[in-house]
């Protein structure tokens, strides 16, 4: 679950905790991306899904200059099971992804 805030980084690199009041939750980053289309809040979707919708004009980026910070992920593998290589090379695949 997301916390109630997310903090917000300029690029002068100041930082703002915004704190998000929420009516409506949803655990879809398409839903959320449909909720914002029909005007019903302001979310933080990765730009490359919604690439489309923003030259559109469906969706508006109102603070270019600022930019979300990471969404933290987590990988658990339960102890009774074998270890896998490609889940491995998959978390690897993420690491790495991450960190560019």
């Amino acid at each position: 679950m997301m916390p109630d805030y997310r903090v917000l980084s300029h690029k002068t690199e100041k930082t703002s905790k915004v704190l998000c009041k929420t009516h409506i939750t949803v655990n879809s980053v398409v839903a959320m991306t449909h909720l914002c289309i029909n005007g019903m809040g302001l979310a933080t979707p990765p730009a490359s899904m919604v690439k489309m919708e923003l030259s559109n004009g469906l969706l508006v980026e109102p603070l270019s200059d600022w930019s979300a910070e990471p969404i933290p992920y987590y990988a658990l593998w339960p102890n009774n099971i074998t270890p896998n290589i490609n889940a491995e090379h998959f978390l690897k695949f993420i690491e790495r992804s991450n960190t560019n």
